[in-house]
């Protein structure tokens, strides 16, 4: 449960900052967030015919950029889960 509510808020995130780089409505930055995805961050030829503006200069990398930092942000934090870990005994 704490993990989907990670994504979802590391989702929310990289939607509004991929939002901030190119205006677009919700449903095309999420097929844009899925290709990220899906192809592990290169444009693919599909999605650069669908939305043109991708293939400008610096626009995908900025997005590719704005993306790793949103999820970044919501990294584990794992001095808690090593703290806490079932079957280790607590400090």
């Amino acid at each position: 449960m704490r993990e989907q509510s990670r994504y979802l808020r590391s989702h929310m995130r990289a939607r509004s900052a991929l939002k901030e780089v190119v205006e677009m409505p919700d449903l095309q930055a999420d097929r844009v967030l899925r290709s990220i995805h899906q192809n592990g961050g290169k444009l693919s030829g599909v999605l650069a015919k669908e939305i043109p503006i991708l293939q400008r200069d610096g626009i995908w990398t900025e997005i590719i950029d704005a993306v790793s930092t949103a999820f970044a942000q919501d990294a584990p934090d794992t001095r808690v889960t090593e703290r806490f870990h079932p079957g280790k005994p607590v400090d």
